[in-house]
Formats: structure tokens, C-alpha cells, sequence
């Protein structure tokens, strides 16, 4: 029994990894200045997408790094300028924004 439940919840967890980023997450073009574009993002938090988890937080960094490079840019040019996290109310249920800047 313990052994089908942890199979079930591994399984369940893997298939969250894979979730689709244009479901939970939306970029912006803002402005250029200079050298730099820069763009708002937002990124969905959940259960499993926690806002002050390392792991989910490396996810949310592949996710604006595949949205920056389908726009065209160089994802190792990207630079987080600021973060915050606003909750919907209970639990880790929110958005996280990020400003973010790319060398051109």
C-alpha cells in the first residue's frame, strides 16, 4: 500500500514539473534603454510552485528563460531586477512579478 502511494505521488509530482508555462506564467515587454530590454513577468504559485522554494523557483527561472528566448533574446543575458510575491490570501497560493532586464 505504502509503496503504491508513494509511486502515485511520485508520478503525480513529475507530471507537475513538465506543467506548462504559458498556463502559469505571462511575460511583458516594457521598455529598451540603452543595452537593455526590459520586461515584467509573472509567475503562478501553488502547492507545488511554493514562492520561497528554491526548486520551484529554479522552474519559474527556466520558464522566463524559454519566454525570453521565444522573443528572440539570449536567455544567459537576463537579469532579475526585482521580485515580489503577493498572495491571494491562504497558503502559497499567489504571483510572483518580476522586473527583469536583457542585454541586447
Amino acid at each position: 500500500m505504502k509503496t503504491t502511494l508513494l509511486l502515485s505521488m511520485a508520478v503525480l509530482l513529475a507530471g507537475c514539473v513538465s506543467m506548462d508555462r504559458t498556463a502559469v506564467s505571462r511575460i511583458k515587454p516594457m521598455h529598451t534603454e540603452g543595452q537593455w530590454a526590459y520586461f515584467s513577468f509573472e509567475a503562478d504559485t501553488d502547492v507545488v510552485y511554493k514562492p520561497e522554494n528554491e526548486w520551484a523557483e529554479q522552474v519559474r527561472m527556466k520558464w522566463l528563460a524559454k519566454w525570453i528566448e521565444a522573443n528572440g533574446y539570449d536567455p544567459a543575458k537576463i537579469e532579475v531586477m526585482d521580485r515580489q510575491y503577493v498572495s491571494a490570501g491562504k497558503g502559497p497560493v499567489g504571483t510572483v512579478y518580476y522586473t527583469v532586464r536583457v542585454g541586447l
